[in-house]
């Protein structure tokens, strides 16, 4: 009997521990999105930077998570910076391998994982 209670804890934990990983967004970010419908692709690193490609043009930056859970992306570029020099907030979302942002003007971008 002690030793069925044990094992019913111990997956109780696992389940409680994997649940809590799996929906940390700071964790699904991670890897190479490509938007929908379009060619930019964004690159999310462990380190907390991006990588933006678009048709010719590319940036990078710094990207953190908001106490109330929204995206915000500072950009390193200086040529970027001079047309954006405000940081990019989006609220974020995920499901499955889709990722969909909603931008401070409300436009709504979906995005698929690269594998």
């Amino acid at each position: 009997m002690l030793i069925n209670m044990k094992r019913l804890l111990l997956s109780l934990f696992a389940l409680i521990v994997f649940f809590n990983c799996s929906s940390d967004p700071s964790k699904k970010i991670l890897g190479k999105w490509k938007e929908v419908d379009s060619s930019e692709q964004i690159e999310f690193f462990s380190d907390g930077t991006f990588y933006v490609k678009k048709d010719n043009q590319a940036f990078n930056g710094k990207y953190y998570f908001l106490h109330d859970g929204r995206l915000k992306m500072e950009i390193s570029d200086f040529w970027m910076k001079l047309l954006m020099p405000q940081p990019l907030i989006y609220e974020i979302s995920f499901k499955g391998d889709t990722m969909t942002t909603k931008n401070q003007e409300n436009k709504i971008s979906k995005y698929h994982k690269m594998k």
